[in-house]
């Protein structure tokens, strides 16, 4: 089976525009609360943290290959064997359908992308990698698990997963 990847979008406007406001409000009260001298280590280490959120949010993607599903990325992903996947009943939820991600276990919740687990409206837990209601695929399995994703080329995701 040949490699597709998907992209989600996931370094879109309001993303990188939260990520550009928590960078300012971190460096700006380092900078007016603290005396002089200690303010490079604080600094420094606000640059390293956003930089690793940025690194996260760019390295969010959806690949199936050799007969797995993998979504997310870096510490949030999850490989999925397509033989787990109820194919059948992958679906493309429109914007106004009542499914709800609810909590979020252990994850990012960001503006712009929500990635890693979450309790939903449902009984069963949620991996998730989406950037808002638009294009959102509910990909159900055996597993304990479901999994929802926003790749911007949905029609091309579901074919890569029902094929065999």
């Amino acid at each position: 089976m040949d490699t597709q990847v998907f992209a989600i979008g996931a370094l879109n406007w309001k993303s990188i525009g939260a990520l550009v406001l928590m960078a300012l409000a971190v460096v700006a009260s380092v900078v007016l609360g603290m005396d002089k001298g200690f303010r490079a280590v604080p600094v420094a280490l606000a640059i390293v943290v956003f930089g690793v959120v940025l690194a996260l949010i760019g390295s969010v993607r959806i690949v199936v290959t050799d007969g797995n599903l993998i979504a997310g990325g870096m510490f949030y992903k999850v490989r999925m064997p397509l033989a787990q996947i109820d194919a059948r009943n992958v679906r493309l939820l429109p914007a106004d359908d009542p499914f709800r991600l609810r909590w979020r276990t252990n994850g990012l919740g960001w503006p712009g992308l929500s990635l890693g687990w979450f309790t939903t409206n449902g009984s069963k837990r949620v991996f998730a990698a989406i950037t808002g209601k638009a294009n959102r695929v509910y990909i159900p399995t055996s597993g304990g698990f479901d999994i929802v994703l926003t790749p911007e080329d949905p029609a091309a995701l579901i074919t890569a997963i029902e094929r065999p």
